[in-house]
């Protein structure tokens, strides 16, 4: 080939390059359901534009349900929705629909169709005299990580169907965020699960949000205002778990809590026949607050596989209007309590406690029996730091009803070991030796 042609192609193919062809636009379609009574999904001549919502082909799609009953015959990957007021079912239980964006669901029913939320969820409010949100059937939903069921002015009713061989359940691997007093309810012959291995928030709200659901939590439940309510069962497991009431805020659970793994702790009130724990007990360190129980405590040794059972306490910190720094974390027991696995003393950074300073960790209005497994009634612990030791009371006269840290002694500091010291040492045996081999000559001389 000539070098002229060469040079040819080769241009050529840099002007193509610098001018590719247009790329060719996605078109979002919003279809709304106008078809029959128990209309096909996959029916073009159902919906409003004349279009079958699936994303693909070039198209995305958004729905908006109304009104009506659709039959699910297809597995839709769809961006929003919208459903307030129609039903959509799967009389086979073996279809999902997919969300990319927000799933806006004030009123209506979804019957044995798997939800994925890739894209979250709103739910609610409700208009008066509609219907509320229905998800029905033994299915298992989803929602994806870092996603987020926003909850308010409406509750969210969890029915199992007759013949439902299992439970229906969500997987949480979001945050549900319930903003004010709504619920989550349970219909039907069999219970709801609620899996929590995101976060469970009550964010607002003076009244009381409850959770019909038997739930367990591997993420964190926060309360920050009012009561959040667990009827049909709540436990918790996995080392980074947490479940906290703010001050001012409650737990409240109907049946036992049992805390396997993780930490239960902040300033606020956990309700409960009995607080059975094999986890960590931490509550919030500020000035004046408590963490209280209001039920039974027992306080179980853990075991090899999932660790020592941890009570922990800070004491000092940062002086506070109107507080000094001698103030520590405090637990209150409303119950009975039975001591058992470790005590856990955290200092504040810098502060060094009086020795005369008692610090109140634990108080128990009824009885308290048990100890702790690494530090009996009037021995000393060694702070976390290293900072010092505290004297541990509880159980004898003048303590039968709480545990006390007196007594601090801090840890003497060690010798130096810093260059300067190492330095002036080596020089004065520098100079011992020097005088010792002078008189060694003198005496030679003599």
């Amino acid at each position: 080939m000539r070098p002229s042609m060469i040079l040819l192609l080769i241009l050529h193919a840099v002007a193509a390059a610098a001018d590719p062809k247009p790329v060719r636009s996605l078109a979002e379609i919003t279809c709304t359901w106008n078809g029959p009574a128990n209309g096909l999904w996959s029916v073009a001549g159902n919906w409003n534009p004349n279009n079958v919502p699936n994303n693909g082909g070039g198209n995305t799609y958004n729905v908006v349900a109304g009104a009506g009953s659709i039959r699910l015959d297809l597995n839709p990957t769809i961006e929003k929705m919208e459903l307030s007021g129609a039903t959509i079912d799967d009389p086979a239980s073996t279809r999902s629909i997919l969300t990319n964006q927000l799933f806006t669901w004030t009123s209506g029913t979804v019957s044995r169709i798997r939800l994925s939320l890739s894209g979250g969820m709103a739910l609610g409010p409700t208009p008066g005299g509609a219907s509320k949100p229905r998800l029905e059937g033994a299915r298992n939903h989803i929602l994806d990580i870092n996603k987020t069921i926003t909850m308010s002015g409406t509750e969210l009713t969890g029915a199992a169907l007759a013949g439902d061989a299992t439970n229906i359940s969500l997987l949480n691997l979001g945050t549900l965020d319930i903003t004010d007093d709504s619920s989550w309810r349970v219909a039907g012959p069999r219970v709801a699960q609620y899996q929590n291995s995101g976060q469970i928030t009550k964010s607002g709200g003076a009244g009381t949000s409850t959770i019909e659901w038997k739930t367990s939590n591997t993420g964190t439940v926060r309360v920050k205002s009012g009561e959040l309510k667990f009827t049909n069962g709540f436990s918790q497991g996995g080392n980074s778990s947490l479940t906290q009431p703010d001050d001012g805020a409650t737990l409240t659970s109907t049946s036992d809590i049992t805390i396997d793994a993780g930490t239960i702790g902040g300033a606020g009130t956990v309700k409960a026949p009995k607080i059975i724990n094999n986890g960590k007990v931490q509550p919030e360190l500020a000035p004046g607050k408590t963490l209280t129980f209001e039920s039974n405590y027992e306080c179980q040794s853990g075991g090899a596989s999932r660790g020592p059972t941890v009570s922990s306490s800070s004491v000092g910190g940062p002086p506070f209007w109107g507080f000094f720094s001698d103030y520590s974390t405090h637990l209150l027991v409303t119950g009975t309590a039975e001591l058992a696995g470790l005590l856990e003393v955290a200092v504040w950074p810098g502060y060094v406690p009086s020795p005369g300073v008692q610090f109140e960790i634990m108080t128990v209005d009824s009885t308290m029996g048990g100890g702790f497994d690494n530090v009996a009634n009037g021995g000393r612990i060694a702070t976390s730091g290293g900072e010092g030791t505290f004297l541990v009371r509880y159980g004898s006269p003048g303590y039968e009803h709480r545990v006390v840290l007196t007594d601090f002694a801090p840890t003497p500091p060690a010798p130096s070991t810093s260059l300067p010291g190492r330095i002036a040492l080596s020089l004065g045996l520098a100079c011992l030796g020097g005088l010792a081999l002078r008189r060694s000559l003198r005496a030679r001389s003599e």
